[in-house]
């Protein structure tokens, strides 16, 4: 069995309503925002960095996105 991460409910809509009654939006955003907070960027030298972000900004443009999304700090 494939059980999805924490934004799918799977509980009974009693037991749903006992933990709050949360919708899938706001699972999704809390999921979100605990990714973003725990989040801890990779041990790369600028270089590697610098060539992993051009090599992004070159498949967005073929993609058609203008650029890269700004990650939030």
């Amino acid at each position: 069995h494939f059980f999805p991460g924490p934004a799918i409910a799977r509980a009974n809509r009693t037991r749903w309503k006992e933990e709050g009654g949360a919708t899938l939006e706001e699972r999704a955003h809390r999921e979100v925002e605990k990714l973003l907070d725990d989040y801890q960027e990779p041990g790369l030298s600028g270089e590697v960095r610098k060539d992993l972000v051009k090599l992004m900004d070159q498949q967005a443009r073929r993609c058609g996105q203008g650029k890269l999304p700004q990650r939030p700090r």
